[in-house]
């Protein structure tokens, strides 16, 4: 009995216990990723499946062929493709490419990189299934979240799409982004009702001022009253909505209001205007041959991006709500967007 108390209390043995030990867990966690990995491929591959019946096109093989294994040049080359805006041989290039025998980290870029194809061209249930995936192997995605949640905000899944941001929010999204978004989506989601309540809308205006096109635009249609209340106590901001009031009828008790004013007398003559565009169409109206209207266009803050509309998301680089308005003055008889040189 006291050589066996000994023999466990020699040194020897204590370390002997501790490589063990160290042993077993090196082992475990070889056998574990090797495990993971085969998952991940047996997943991917079951995946891959989606694609089989998808023809691939025959200047995708043959771009394959003469560009051969270079995985870099293709990716290049799809990608340039996608900055031009021909999706669809971009996405064709992309679809030959998982053709190639990749990698699991290779096939998951290019999956990616599919997936926002697929939600640029407006292909949303795939772009869905595609950016799952990619997020079932890799959840810390930060873009493919990003993705994933337009997607989801296009298919008017709200509620999943609140989800994704709570994860990018996890992930270090700035807050004012997180709450911005926020406040979007429960906007939309009251919008969706059969019966929306456009009070509602204001509440979330009062806690977020960015949102005061967005909520104008929605409670020009909603509830009119409602809208011209709403400008009055946010008169400060008015140029930024100039395109919702230059077709409106001004309310008779609204007409002192600086910018409701510089609209009437832009349109029917009378002082001077705060704004450049609306002096000079005043001056055409009083003194002019030629009569003058206004153009818009909306410009992102965040990457410069123009377009002819307002949209709430920037198509480009992915902002929420970031547009600038842009106004030019054009020949009344033009309607044409072409002629507008606040889009030039």
């Amino acid at each position: 009995m006291n050589n066996l108390v000994a023999f466990f209390r020699d040194p020897i043995f204590g370390v002997a216990v501790l490589v063990a030990i160290v042993a077993l867990i090196v082992l475990s966690t070889y056998f574990w990723n090797l495990a993971a990995k085969k998952r991940q491929h047996d997943s991917l591959g079951n995946f891959m499946k989606i694609f089989e019946g998808m023809r691939t096109d025959d200047v995708a093989k043959e771009t394959l062929q003469k560009l051969g294994s270079s995985l870099p040049a293709l990716e290049f080359l799809a990608e340039t493709y996608r900055k031009m805006g021909d999706y669809e041989r971009s996405m064709n290039l992309y679809h030959a490419i998982l053709e190639c025998d990749l990698s699991s980290q290779e096939r998951l870029a290019i999956l990616q990189s599919l997936g926002e194809i697929y939600y640029l061209t407006g292909f949303l249930e795939r772009a869905k299934k595609v950016l799952l995936e990619v997020l079932k192997n890799h959840p810390r995605n930060k873009k493919a979240l990003g993705i994933l949640m337009r997607t989801l905000e296009s298919l008017a899944l709200y509620d999943e799409a609140l989800d994704a941001l709570g994860c990018l929010k996890q992930l270090g999204l700035d807050s004012d982004i997180v709450m911005l978004n926020m406040a979007y989506f429960a906007i939309q989601k009251e919008l969706h009702k059969d019966n929306p309540d456009p009070k509602l809308l204001l509440q979330y205006l009062h806690e977020n001022h960015e949102l005061f096109p967005f909520v104008m635009r929605c409670l020009k249609t909603l509830d009119k009253a409602l809208f011209w209340q709403t400008y009055t106590e946010f008169a400060a901001h008015g140029e930024g909505i100039l395109d919702l009031l230059w077709n409106e009828e001004i309310p008779p008790n609204l007409v002192s209001d600086s910018i409701l004013h510089a609209i009437d007398c832009a349109k029917n003559g009378g002082e001077s205007c705060v704004l450049f565009e609306l002096e000079a169409l005043r001056c055409l109206h009083e003194h002019g041959n030629q009569k003058g209207d206004l153009c818009f266009s909306y410009q992102c803050r965040i990457c410069a991006q123009t377009y002819p509309i307002r949209i709430d998301r920037c198509t480009h680089c992915g902002a929420l709500l970031t547009q600038q308005l842009r106004f030019a003055i054009k020949p009344l008889q033009s309607f044409e967007y072409e002629n507008c040189p606040a889009l030039l």
